[in-house]
């Protein structure tokens, strides 16, 4: 639901003619307003409105203006407002206008909502002024006080801020008070001096002055009270001394209540229709003349509202249009007074429901509700929270609904139902679940049979599976379905939904899937997008990933994604987002699963969507594991798990477990791995969660396959019962492959378990099981294949893409299996090459036997090698050296030939398939025309790289055999990428041993190598995507490691060398930009810390829309407390504000410190 935007609460009210202006005030402005932040305190009636206003009104730049009330506290409302203000002031001229607001505006999420102000202030006209009057009306709503502290903090160097309240609030304001851009003006800078009073008295009575000793006296009896002077100056008939020290006496005389008693002398001296009008129409919350119209019955309200402001009689207009005002908050308070004491209850009770039903006609729903609940006229307030109180609930509009309930009598609701209801979701939405499945059952006991009742059994299921009871929670759906019967509605939709979880969940992934299809085809019908999207996500987490359909996960996932970023719903994009992430690590795609969790944390850091985040961090705690980067996998994987156990949210209770299984695995631990496994299955079991009941019992057994093989075989015998249960095709297979290399399949079952997993993984798309998952088992199980006949060209296929990983159970087969096996074990070691290759081939060919012949030739073939190796650069632009000529990139005479070159290179010498090569060069040629470009390439490459060779002679660089071709660099090759690897294995290899030293400088080497992207001078063929990507994340992870060293080592200006070059290949970690500013701020440069912390947040904003982490903005407060700041546009600070140090262009530090970390009341204020 919108929330409708009043335009005159964004405009600055106008300055009355009569308005005093003070040069003294005037004077200390440009000081004041010169740092970030201004706090105008002091008590109601000195004269802060009309003071700002005619600052604002002078005001050179962008300017926002934002009168607030009781509504505001709503974080929704004022979010909403704000940003419509803000977006109007990014687009205004030069100059200071802000464009007209939108009838209504949604408002997002804190964190985004503040990434878009920070960013409408980049783009606002400077020096830009955001003024928010009133401010104390906030006074009781932590959450926006909280918002307004950080927006202070973020604030662009070019922006200030003005807080006018009649309190301090809780604001902290220290460091930029330290740093010169704070300022306070309080009631002794506001307060009217003598002179000045005699000012206003002339103004008043023209061609009269105010004896110098009655001036001292008014100011000191009024305490310069700017209401107070001009309510004793609307009392006096005449400016006469005589009259004025008549008047003083009795300010004097009265003591306390002398504002009331000169008030009444006022209001008695007016027309009896007017005073009525005053009275009356002090019970709006504001004066719009429609409103005034419709509560009095009359026709001018207009006309009487301009002439009470013509008289200066407490009345100002709001908007240049003059369509609405205010009165005086004192004067209102006054008015309001009188109204209860000269006016009968009943007559009283009716003001109040015709000025709320005027509201609530306007759309002004919660305002009509407070009007109610300030009467004690709970009734009514009901009445409207019955009629609107889900719109309001559904607008953020929490607070004005509370108050409707505050001080209720349970019996109250005996007899309203509906507004029983709206408490109930009231209570669900403030996390109160349990009252509010009390107040939905209350119901739900008292409601006839029918829709509404549904309705509430939906919303208690929701509750139950909230808490992981999934039983009662599908009973609950299944009596919504039957309260409905066979009527559409919407409703249905989404009991459908909450079933298929429910069902996903238990196992029961068929009936799951029903459910949401279900869902689905309603919502379709109905045209509701978001739970589309919720359902497109379920679908993938829940249904096809545990069947391992992992390509209609990632579609599902990915079509979520595209609604959710349409719909601009940033939650539902976080959540998105970690699905995919999540599906696609699964799927061993750690690439781009590291990406998608990068961006999903990213987004559910800065919207504080905990649970996003920490999905995130599993997902990247999985692709550390397969990276084998296993200190980043154990810091996400614990940061997961502490979430989910303070949460007990189910999936990261168990999934950062198993991760942790995982790990101590790869580590070498399976003690330790059997005990986190054991503990993970407890849990499981408790919540009664199949799939990953299976998932332990499958780890547990792998943990436990040495020490205990026997009770390991039963685990992994009753997981396998699971997974075949309730269809969960991928742990299925998974689990096969395990216990095939294991052993642990009984010969007379091997036969068929094999022909299984190779064809269920060749339907399903789960070669990467073999390829990435288990490579080395992978080899196993496909050689074993291949020798007891098992689907042989699937197992051949797997063993020639597994390259060199296939090489030693190759070997064992070649030297120990039937002739038959031999002779292809030796042929595919032929294909596959490489040293591991040769030398097992060499191995063989010493024996005087047919095989051994075999291998000879082999071995003879792989031997024709170039006499003259080539030397290749492919890190950044391609250089191939063949001895003394160098090819480099404009040297290619054919463009074809060199693509030729590049994705053979790609292929690592390996052999590339003559159709691969024909669909990654010429996808849409016709096959005829296709083959033979390949043909005239081999033929001008060949020809480029041996310009000597007999054009029937044998090519010893290009290779070709059995419709595949292969690019033989020769003996004593060089190449840069797998120098590259090998130095950071090198490097690894020392730092394993604790060579802490020479391991930092194989690291530098190795880092050295990488001159620039692989195939820079090809960025866009789809070839070399995989390979360049994998090694520029092999380069930042080495780049990490080394940025840690040099962190250890205090050498801060060699870490500024290698940071820097780390943030050109992910310019968004934030760990590295935090760096950059911790090494300046270890160096002592402040200046240059604080400018790269600005580049990072202007780049995030712009980019990203979300801002830097508490953490990072912690680290730019550091470096402004290492030195005075300069005020922010140039100019002078206030002299009770000076520090004293030199300062230098900092500007905008000291709007990062961690807000929202510890609690706002126990800060100083503002």
């Amino acid at each position: 639901m919108a929330i409708p935007i009043i335009a005159s609460k964004l405009t600055a009210p106008p300055v009355p003619a009569a308005y005093l202006s003070r040069p003294r005030l005037d004077r200390r402005w440009p000081e004041w307003s010169a740092g970030r932040l201004v706090a105008v305190t002091a008590g109601a009636g000195f004269g802060k409105t009309l003071f700002l206003a005619d600052q604002a009104r002078r005001h050179p730049g962008g300017l926002l203006w934002y009168s607030l009330d009781g509504q505001d506290a709503d974080p929704e409302t004022f979010c909403a407002y704000l940003l419509d203000g803000l977006r109007g002031l990014a687009s205004a001229p030069s100059g200071g206008r802000t464009a007209r607001p939108d009838p209504g505006a949604v408002s997002p999420g804190a964190e985004e909502a503040l990434a878009r102000a920070i960013g409408y202030l980049h783009d606002a006209p400077p020096p830009a002024l955001i003024m928010l009057d009133d401010a104390h009306t906030l006074a009781g709503a932590p959450q926006v006080l909280q918002w307004i502290e950080r927006l202070v903090r973020f604030l662009p160097a070019t922006a200030t801020l003005v807080i006018s309240a009649r309190e301090p609030l809780a604001i902290p304001a220290t460091r930029l008070k330290a740093a010169g851009q704070a300022a306070r003006i309080g009631a002794a800078d506001l307060s009217f001096t003598a002179e000045e009073t005699a000012q206003l008295f002339e103004r008043r009575f023209p061609g009269t002055r105010l004896a110098g000793d009655s001036a001292h006296r008014l100011a000191e009896l009024t305490e310069g009270w700017a209401v107070g002077i001009e309510l004793f100056l609307q009392s006096l008939p005449d400016g006469s001394p005589e009259t004025v020290s008549r008047a003083l006496e009795q300010v004097s005389a009265s003591g306390e209540r002398w504002f009331d008693y000169f008030a009444e002398e006022v209001v008695a001296g007016l027309c009896p229709r007017t005073r009525d009008f005053l009275r009356r129409s002090a019970l709006l919350p504001r004066l719009e003349v429609r409103l005034c119209n419709r509560l009095l019955g009359i026709r001018h309200s207009g006309r009487t509202l301009e002439e009470l402001a013509r008289r200066q009689l407490f009345t100002f207009p709001v908007d240049g249009e003059r369509r609405q005002y205010r009165y005086h908050h004192l004067f209102r308070d006054f008015l309001r007074r009188q109204l209860e004491q000269r006016t009968p209850a009943t007559e009283l009770r009716r003001l109040h429901r015709r000025a709320a039903a005027a509201l609530a006609e306007g759309g002004s729903l919660a305002d009509a509700v407070a009007l109610h609940a300030d009467a004690g006229d709970h009734q009514e307030a009901l009445r409207l929270i019955e009629r609107g109180g889900d719109g309001l609930l559904e607008a953020g509009q929490h607070a004005a609904v509370e108050r409707a309930f505050d001080g209720l009598p349970d019996d109250q609701f005996r007899r309203r139902p509906a507004a029983l209801r709206v408490l109930g979701r009231l209570r669900d939405y403030q996390g109160q679940w349990r009252e509010a499945e009390s107040i939905y059952d209350r119901l739900v006991r008292r409601l006839p049979r029918g829709a509404e009742r549904a309705e509430l059994l939906r919303r208690m299921a929701s509750l139950r599976l909230r808490r992981g009871e999934y039983e009662t929670g599908t009973a609950l759906c299944r009596r919504a379905l039957r309260e409905l019967g066979r009527r559409a509605d919407p409703r249905r939709g989404e009991i459908l939904l909450l079933l298929g979880v429910a069902a996903c969940e238990q196992g029961r992934l068929a009936e799951g899937e029903r459910h949401l299809n279900e869902a689905a085809a309603l919502f379709e019908r109905r045209r509701s997008d978001l739970p589309l999207i919720r359902i497109a996500y379920l679908l993938a987490a829940n249904v096809y990933y545990p069947r391992g359909e992992f390509a209609r996960a990632k579609a599902a996932a990915r079509r979520a994604l595209v609604g959710a970023r349409r719909a601009g719903d940033a939650v539902e994009v976080s959540r998105a987002v970690g699905v995919l992430a999540f599906v696609t690590a699964a799927a061993g795609e750690a690439r781009e699963a590291r990406e998608l969790a990068t961006e999903g944390l990213r987004l559910a850091t800065a919207f504080q969507h905990r649970h996003a985040a920490a999905f995130c961090r599993q997902v990247l705690g999985r692709c550390a594991l397969l990276a084998g980067d296993l200190s980043a996998a154990r810091q996400h994987l614990d940061q997961a798990q502490q979430f989910g156990d303070q949460a007990g949210e189910t999936d990261l209770v168990l999934y950062p477990r198993l991760g942790r299984v995982e790990l101590a695995l790869v580590e070498g631990d399976p003690s330790r791995a059997a005990v986190l496994a054991a503990e993970a299955l407890r849990i499981a079991r408790a919540q009664e969660d199949a799939l990953q009941e299976g998932q332990c019992r499958a780890l547990l057994g792998l943990a436990e396959r040495d020490a205990r093989p026997r009770p390991a075989s039963r685990q992994w015998s009753r997981a396998e019962e699971i997974f075949r249960r309730i269809g969960a095709a991928y742990e299925l297979h998974r689990l096969l492959l395990l216990r095939l290399a294991s052993g642990d399949v009984p010969a007379t079952e091997a036969r068929r378990t094999l022909r299984e997993l190779l064809l269920g993984t060749g339907r399903l798309g789960h070669d990467f099981l073999f390829e990435i998952l288990e490579p080395d088992r992978g080899a196993l199980v496909a050689a074993r294949a291949l020798a007891e006949g098992v689907e042989p060209e699937r197992a051949r296929a797997l063993l020639l893409r597994l390259g060199e990983k296939a090489v030693p159970p190759l070997a064992e087969l070649a030297r120990s299996a039937p002739e038959r096996v031999r002779s292809q074990a030796i042929e595919l070691l032929s294909r596959i090459g490489g040293r591991g290759s040769r030398a097992a081939l060499d191995d063989l060919a010493s024996s005087k036997t047919a095989i051994g012949r075999l291998a000879s030739r082999a071995v003879e073939d792989l031997g024709r090698s170039p006499a003259v190796p080539l030397s290749i650069e492919a890190l950044g632009p391609l250089v191939v050296r063949v001895g003394d000529r160098v090819l480099a990139h404009a040297d290619w005479r054919s463009r074809r030939a060199r693509r030729l070159f590049e994705l053979l290179l790609a292929h690592r010498f390996r052999w590339a398939p003559r159709d691969q090569i024909l669909e990654a060069l010429w996808p849409d040629a016709d096959p005829d025309r296709a083959h033979n470009n390949l043909r005239q390439s081999v033929h001008i490459l060949r020809a480029l790289l041996e310009p000597d060779r007999d054009r029937a002679g044998h090519s010893h660089y290009i290779v070709c055999r059995d419709e595949a071709f292969r690019l033989q660099p020769g003996e004593g090759y060089a190449y840069d990428v797998e120098a590259f690897e090998r130095g950071l294995a090198e490097a690894e290899a020392l730092s394993e041993r604790g060579v802490r030293s020479p391991a930092e400088e194989k690291l530098k080497q190795a880092i050295g190598l990488y001159r620039g992207d692989f195939l820079a001078q090809s960025p866009y063929e789809e070839f070399a995507v995989a390979e360049r990507e994998e090694l520029r994340d092999r380069l930042l992870r080495a780049l990490r490691r080394l940025l840690e060293s040099e962190a250890r080592a205090g050498r801060w200006e060699e870490w500024l060398l290698y940071g820097r070059r780390a943030t050109t290949l992910d310019p968004y970690d934030e760990a590295i930009a935090a760096g950059i500013v911790r090494a300046h701020l270890r160096l002592g440069h402040r200046r240059e810390a604080l400018a790269a912390y600005q580049a990072y947040e202007r780049m995030m904003i712009r980019e990203l829309g979300v801002l830097p982490s508490a953490e990072m903005r912690a680290l730019a407060d550091e470096a402004a407390q290492l030195g005075a700041r300069p005020t922010a546009r140039g100019r002078a600070r206030p002299a009770d504000q000076t520090d004293g140090s030199d300062g230098g262009p900092c500007a905008a530090a000291t709007r990062n410190a961690t807000a929202g970390q510890s609690s706002l009341a126990a800060r100083p204020a503002v």
